[in-house]
C-alpha cells in the first residue's frame, strides 16, 4: 500500500459514542428495574418453592432419624434375645447393662433404656445425662405399671412397635434424670424362637431436641407439630422460652386457629394471607394396617391411639417478616441500581477522558505522519527490489507519482553511471540482515541529477522473516554540488588532484578486496610551453579544455579521468591489467594526435602507464607512472611507455 499525504482531520465521533454509551447504560438500568419488578412479583412463588424444598429436606432428615432409631431398637432386641439366663431363668443383667451402656454412650440421643417385665417392674435401667451414664440397681429400679405409655405398650400385639405421642408437657414422657421431653419407643417381647425364657417390654426414651435440632440446622423457620396443634422448634435468640433446660419456642393452637384448620385436614399444602405464609407436609401417617408410613413403626388403630398422629413439618414466617423480606429486596435493588449508576458515571468519565486523550494522540500521530510523508524521502521494497510504498517527499524529489512508482524497481531511479557493484553491495547487506548506508546518484523523471544519502534497513514480518527493506533518504544534491566544485578543476571541468587522490584510495581498497587489477594512465602535453609562448595563455587554456573533452569522450565508462596538474592528466582504470591499459592509452594517443586543434593545429601527448603490483602503495604507482611518462618524453615524445621494472631501471641508469 502506498503512503499518501493526508490532512489531519479531527475524528468527530464523540456525539455518536456518547449516544451509544447513554443508550447502553439506559438499557442496563431498564433491565435491572425490570428484574426488580419481576423479582417482587415472584417473591411469593419463590418463597413457596424454597420453603417446599426446605420442608422436603426436613422430612427426609426426620424419617432418616426415625429409621436409625428403628435400627437401634433392633440392636437392643438382638442383645436381649441372645442374653444369658441362669438355671432358674433369671436374666444376667450385669453383662447386658454393660453392653447397652457402651452403645448408648456412642449414640448420645437416648435419655433412658430399660427392660421391664410384664408386671411393670424394671429389670434393667440405664440413664444418660450430660455425658454421664447411670445404671440403676436395687431400690432405684421402680414399677411403672401405672404409666400411660406402659399400658399402651401392653395393649400392643407381639412384634408391634410403639411410639408415644409428641407432647412437650407430657409428664409421663419426661425422663426424671435428664428432665427433657422425650419420645418413648416400646416393643413387647415374649415367646421368642431363639430365647423362650425372654418375656417383657423394651422401652427406649429418645430426645425430642435431636429431631428439633435437625430441623433448625436446615432452617430456623421450620416447626414440628403434633396431633393437637402444638408447634415446636428450637428458639431463635430473640424469642427464647426455657422449658426443661432447653430453649424451645412453642405455638399453641389458639395462636393460629385459621391456619391449623387447613393443616389438620390436609396432608400437605401452602397458606398465604395478609398475616402469614407457610408450607407444610406430613411426616407420620397411619395406614389401615396400623403401620406408620415411612418407618417400621406400628401403632394401635384404636380411638385412644390414632389421634396421636400424624406429625407435621411446617415452614412458617409471619407477614411482617415477609414484608421485611420484600423491603430488603427493594433496598437491595435500589442500592444496586444506584451503585451501578455511580459506576457508569465514573466509568463513563474515564472512558471519555481516555477517548479525548486518544484523539489528541491520534491527531499528533497524524500530524507526525503528514510531516514524515511530506518531508522524509521514504520507501519500502520487497526482496526483488520492487517498490511497495513511497512517501510524498519521495515522489516530489523523483518527479514520479506514487502510482507510477508502484511495483517498479528501486534502481530505476539510479543514474546510469552508478557503479554496477552498488546493487550487489546493497543486496548482500540486506540478505545478511545488516543495514547499509551510502550516497546514491539518481536521475529524476525530468532528467535532473540529484544525490541522496540513503539509510537502508532490512524489514521483517510478524514471524521475523526477512521480507524486504526500508530506505530513508536525505537529499544531498546541494552538498554534492559543493563537493563537486571542491573536487573539480575549474578550467577543464574534470576531477582535480584532490578527487583523483580520493578515487585512487577507493579503487585500491576495492582491488585488494576483490583481487582485481588496477591501472593508471599519466599523460602530458608535448611542448605545451611553446604553445603558451607562441599563441598565448588563452589559446593554451583552450587546448587544455579540448584535450579534457577528448579524454572524457575516449575513455571507457568505468574509467575516471582528471587533471593532475598543469598540462598533466591522470586516468584511473579499475579492473584493467597492463596490457589493457596500454591498448587504451595507445587509442587515446592516436585520437589526440589526429585531432585538428583550433589555432594550434596539431598537438600530441606522451603517456606513461602502469598496473599496480601486489601490496604496492599509491605513491609507488604514481612514481612508476611518472617515470614511464618521462621515459616517453626522453624517447621522442608522442608515445606510450609502461612503468615496467626494465623501463624504470633504464631511466634510473640514464639519469
Amino acid at each position: 500500500m502506498l503512503m499518501r499525504s493526508s490532512k489531519v482531520i479531527k475524528i468527530k465521533k464523540f456525539p455518536k459514542l456518547f449516544l451509544l454509551y447513554s443508550l447502553l447504560v439506559g438499557l442496563f438500568l431498564l433491565l435491572l428495574s425490570t428484574l426488580y419488578r419481576v423479582e417482587l412479583y415472584k417473591v411469593d412463588s419463590t418463597l413457596i418453592s424454597n420453603a417446599t424444598n426446605q420442608v422436603s429436606s426436613a422430612k427426609k432428615a426426620l424419617e432418616n432419624a426415625l429409621r436409625w432409631r428403628v435400627s437401634d431398637l433392633d440392636f437392643f432386641e438382638r442383645t436381649l434375645i441372645r442374653a444369658e439366663f441362669d438355671q432358674s431363668g433369671h436374666l444376667n443383667t450385669e453383662k447386658l447393662a454393660s453392653l447397652w451402656r457402651t452403645f448408648i454412650q456412642s449414640r448420645r440421643v437416648y435419655t433412658e433404656v430399660k427392660w421391664v417385665n410384664f408386671s411393670g417392674q424394671e429389670q434393667i435401667k440405664i440413664n444418660y445425662k450430660q455425658g454421664r451414664l447411670l445404671v440403676a440397681r436395687g431400690d432405684n429400679l421402680t414399677n411403672i405399671s401405672q404409666a400411660s405409655y406402659f399400658k399402651d405398650i401392653m395393649t400392643f400385639p407381639r412384634k408391634k412397635l410403639f411410639i408415644s405421642s409428641l407432647s412437650i408437657d407430657m409428664k409421663e414422657s419426661v425422663n426424671a434424670i435428664d428432665d427433657v421431653p422425650v419420645l418413648v419407643f416400646g416393643e413387647k417381647l415374649e415367646k421368642m424362637p431363639k430365647n423362650t425364657h425372654l418375656q417383657g417390654v423394651l422401652i427406649v426414651s429418645y430426645k425430642i431436641d435431636d429431631l428439633l435440632s435437625r430441623l433448625y440446622n436446615i432452617n430456623e423457620d421450620l416447626w414440628l407439630s403434633n396431633h393437637i396443634g402444638q408447634w415446636f422448634k428450637i428458639a431463635s435468640d430473640n424469642s427464647l422460652e426455657k422449658i426443661y433446660q432447653l430453649k424451645y419456642q412453642i405455638k399453641m393452637p389458639i395462636d393460629h386457629i385459621q391456619v391449623w384448620k387447613k393443616i389438620s385436614t390436609e396432608t400437605s399444602g401452602t397458606f398465604v394471607d395478609d398475616y402469614e405464609f407457610g408450607v407444610f407436609d406430613t411426616v407420620l401417617t397411619v395406614g389401615k394396617s396400623g403401620k406408620i408410613h415411612g418407618t417400621k413403626f406400628y401403632v394401635s388403630t384404636s380411638e385412644r391411639q390414632s389421634p396421636h398422629y400424624p406429625w407435621k413439618i411446617i415452614y412458617y414466617i409471619e407477614k411482617n417478616h415477609l414484608d421485611l423480606l420484600k423491603k430488603s429486596i427493594h433496598h437491595y435493588h435500589i442500592v444496586m441500581i444506584g451503585g451501578f449508576l455511580i459506576f457508569f458515571i465514573f466509568f463513563g468519565y474515564y472512558i471519555f477522558a481516555m477517548y479525548f486523550k486518544s484523539q489528541k494522540t491520534i491527531n499528533k500521530l497524524l500530524m507526525a505522519n503528514q510531516i514524515i510523508d511530506n518531508y522524509v524521502i521514504y520507501a519500502t521494497a520487497d526482496l526483488d527490489d520492487h517498490l511497495e510504498s513511497v512517501s510524498e517527499a519521495f515522489c516530489q524529489v523523483s518527479g514520479y507519482t506514487a502510482e507510477e512508482l508502484q511495483g517498479q524497481s528501486y534502481y530505476r531511479l539510479c543514474h546510469p553511471d552508478i557503479s554496477e557493484d552498488l546493487p550487489v553491495d546493497i543486496k548482500d547487506s540486506i540478505l545478511a540482515e545488516q543495514p547499509w548506508s551510502g550516497e546514491i546518484k539518481k536521475l529524476s523523471k525530468t532528467g535532473e541529477v540529484y544525490w541522496v544519502l540513503a539509510y537502508i534497513e532490512p524489514t521483517h514480518d510478524v514471524n521475523a522473516r526477512l521480507i524486504g527493506y526500508t530506505t530513508v533518504e536525505q537529499n544531498i544534491t546541494d552538498r554534492k554540488h559543493l563537493e563537486v566544485l571542491s573536487v573539480t578543476d575549474r578550467l577543464t571541468g574534470m576531477h582535480n588532484r584532490l578527487k583523483l587522490d580520493e578515487t585512487l584510495e577507493k579503487e585500491v581498497y576495492r582491488a585488494d578486496r576483490r583481487q582485481h587489477p588496477l591501472s593508471i594512465i599519466m599523460l602530458d602535453i608535448d611542448d605545451f610551453k611553446v604553445v603558451n609562448d607562441t599563441f598565448g595563455h588563452q589559446v593554451g587554456d583552450e587546448v587544455l579544455c579540448k584535450i579534457a573533452e577528448l579524454l572524457k569522450h575516449y575513455v571507457r565508462k568505468t574509467d575516471i579521468p582528471g587533471r593532475w596538474g598543469g598540462e598533466e592528466f591522470l586516468i584511473v582504470c579499475p579492473e584493467t591489467d597492463l596490457h589493457g591499459v596500454q591498448i587504451l592509452a595507445e587509442k587515446i594517443r592516436q585520437s589526440l594526435m589526429n585531432h585538428d586543434f583550433d589555432v594550434v593545429g596539431r598537438c600530441t601527448c606522451s603517456f606513461g602507464v602502469v598496473s599496480r603490483m601486489d601490496n604496492e602503495s599509491i605513491e609507488q604507482m604514481i612514481e612508476r607512472a611518472d617515470i614511464a611518462l618521462y621515459t616517453a618524453k626522453d624517447r621522442g615524445k608522442n608515445r606510450v611507455e609502461s612503468g615496467s621494472d626494465h623501463v624504470i631501471q633504464t631511466h634510473q641508469h640514464e639519469n
